[in-house]
């Protein structure tokens, strides 16, 4: 590993890439430093004005998964947390409201300390900005001898988790970020200031994956969340057929213009397997964690086929076209 290149990002809705290159020691005094988060609208959680790191780079300069092209280190996001349905409480979507509980037995940033140490491979741990005592969040990155496609990068991500000892860790481990090509981390910052954030170096060498051997890994189903998974179930239960007589054309309909319709920010389309991309923002914004309002939206239309829209953000993994056409009146 002469130099590491990554990305940053000023906040949570920058979504364009700031390259950067260096060696690890050059990232550690970043690192090193504690971050004010830029202004936030009232009601918006603060952190997400933090600045941020992501492992890819991205090409075309837009952060974005099928952007990504190689990453340079690992980004473990321990939130020792899982979602709890609120009882009763829907979102416009019509999806379950949740919250995010702790769990039981809560990852330690020294556990995962004395695995990298063990392992002699170097990283770099902190808290985040909304750790707790009886709650504990941290997160760490860990520096790659060589950058990973990111084609190969769920197998890399399940190889270095059993390879560094930390597979038990998955029980506060957000795998999804993990294995997210696109993700990106904020950078340290606390409420309370420097003196409340908890840091650790870990000297060693940068984590060699054998590239080689990645394609004959078996990469195991991160579940879908509960919530999610009820909701589908639900409307599987409710027997929506697509093949039912419809009040539009799917083959002819222009979504990224119906999306705009509804008052919605649509991107300039561009070339994507024969047919054509928009990036969108998402129809529920609010319903994003902490409302974030970001072009996570996708329009995708491909010759011969119907077209789509995707949101990626978790909670709404569920959503798609029908929840579209439902929005703009076109279904009830």
């Amino acid at each position: 590993m002469k130099h590491l290149r990554c990305s940053f990002f000023t906040c949570a809705e920058d979504n364009t890439p700031k390259p950067w290159e260096g060696a690890w020691g050059a990232l550690l005094e970043i690192l090193e430093r504690t971050n004010r988060p830029r202004p936030r609208p009232n009601g918006v959680d603060p952190k997400k004005g933090l600045p941020a790191i992501a492992p890819a780079t991205f090409m075309p300069m837009h952060r974005g998964k099928d952007e990504a092209l190689f990453l340079a280190f690992l980004g473990l996001d321990y939130d020792n947390a899982c979602e709890e349905v609120i009882p009763g409480e829907f979102h416009k979507s019509g999806t379950a409201k949740t919250r995010k509980v702790p769990i039981e037995n809560p990852v330690s940033m020294g556990e995962v300390a004395e695995a990298l140490w063990e392992a002699g491979v170097a990283g770099y741990l902190w808290t985040t900005w909304s750790n707790q005592e009886e709650w504990p969040r941290h997160r760490a990155l860990v520096p790659l001898y060589l950058p990973v496609p990111a084609s190969q990068w769920e197998q890399a991500t399940e190889w270095a988790l059993t390879s560094l000892g930390l597979a038990d860790t998955r029980r506060g481990l957000d795998v999804r970020a993990l294995r997210d090509v696109a993700r990106m981390f904020f950078l340290p910052g606390h409420p309370d200031g420097h003196e409340a954030i908890r840091r650790q170096e870990i000297v060693g060498e940068p984590l060699k994956v054998p590239l080689g051997q990645l394609d004959r890994l078996k990469v195991p189903v991160v579940p879908r969340l509960p919530h999610i998974e009820r909701e589908i179930n639900r409307r599987r239960h409710d027997g929506f057929s697509w093949t039912a007589n419809l009040p539009v054309e799917l083959g002819t309909l222009r979504l990224s213009e119906l999306i705009a319709s509804l008052g919605v920010k649509v991107g300039q389309g561009q070339p994507y397997k024969g047919g054509t991309k928009w990036r969108t923002h998402c129809l529920w914004p609010g319903e994003h964690s902490h409302g974030l309002d970001d072009d996570s939206g996708f329009v995708i239309h491909e010759p011969g086929r119907w077209p789509t829209w995707t949101c990626s953000h978790a909670c709404h993994a569920h959503l798609g076209l029908v929840d579209v056409l439902r929005a703009a009146g076109v279904l009830r």
